[in-house]
């Protein structure tokens, strides 16, 4: 009889196994977007796991590479998500817009100059860099004006995004032993060109790291933005603490190629 019992109990586990496995076959993926359209700025980092609102916890998700998208080449683009629990699977599309927006960024060496004589200012010479996002170096497609007070730069990209910076003239008056006036700087240029949207930050001295890495696993129950969320947080307040100078969170990948959550570094 003790046998009998143990074969009928194998018998029972293997079919409740197999039943289990069957109903794979019926069960329905799902994976749902946060939004319809992601848009990004050009240059902005694509964090695939950033735009998923829920999905199936029993189910194995490959994410779209982050290579496939260059966000510095305004565009739209597709990008696919693979979704499988081991007898089926299915892909879902999501649509990646880049668009260009920005100025570019035109940096100047000094904020002010002065001259005897406004006729021997060579623009040029006060140019530090002319950078955009998307075209690079436009030093060359910069244009100038002299006018009575001012030099005024211009600078207009392949997207339309026009940038202007403009460098003030004091003219001096030329003493009686002197022939000729050497510009002089004012003073270092410390405003931000009027297209950039951050504001200057105070230059602090660096400090020494502390604070140690560590990983924010991606678990059942929590949305990929919350886990991104919990790693900023914890890496913000090392950085308040004064244990670290800067905290970042970048997505991990195990041997597969699969995300399996956020990497808090710091420097």
């Amino acid at each position: 009889m003790l046998l009998i019992g143990s074969v009928l109990t194998i018998i029972v586990s293997l079919l409740y196994v197999t039943k289990d496995e069957w109903l794979k076959y019926f069960e329905e993926l799902y994976l749902s977007f946060d939004r319809e359209t992601v848009q990004l700025e050009a240059g902005e980092p694509f964090e695939p796991a950033s735009y998923i609102r829920s999905y199936d916890p029993e189910a194995v998700i490959t994410f779209p590479n982050r290579e496939e998208i260059d966000t510095k080449k305004p565009g739209t683009y597709w990008v696919v998500y693979h979704i499988s629990n081991g007898k089926k699977e299915k892909d879902m599309k999501l649509l990646v817009e880049v668009k260009d927006t920005e100025a570019t960024v035109i940096r100047l060496k000094r904020s002010s100059v002065t001259v005897s004589d406004r006729s021997k200012l060579k623009a040029e010479d006060y140019i530090d860099s002319v950078v955009d996002i998307v075209d690079g170096d436009l030093r060359s497609k910069t244009t100038t004006k002299i006018t009575k007070d001012k030099i005024i730069y211009k600078v207009s990209d392949t997207h339309g995004n026009e940038a202007q910076e403009t460098l003030d003239i004091h003219i001096e008056k030329p003493k009686s032993n002197e022939t000729e006036s050497v510009p002089k700087i004012e003073g270092p240029r410390t405003d931000m060109p009027p297209q950039q949207k951050q504001e200057v930050a105070p230059i602090e001295k660096d400090v020494p790291v502390t604070a140690q890495s560590r990983s924010f696993p991606f678990i059942e129950g929590k949305t990929f933005d919350q886990t991104y969320q919990e790693c900023m947080a914890a890496g913000n307040a090392a950085v308040r603490a004064g244990q670290a100078n800067t905290a970042s969170c970048t997505v991990y990948d195990d041997e597969n190629g699969i995300h399996k959550g956020y990497v808090l570094n710091f420097d």
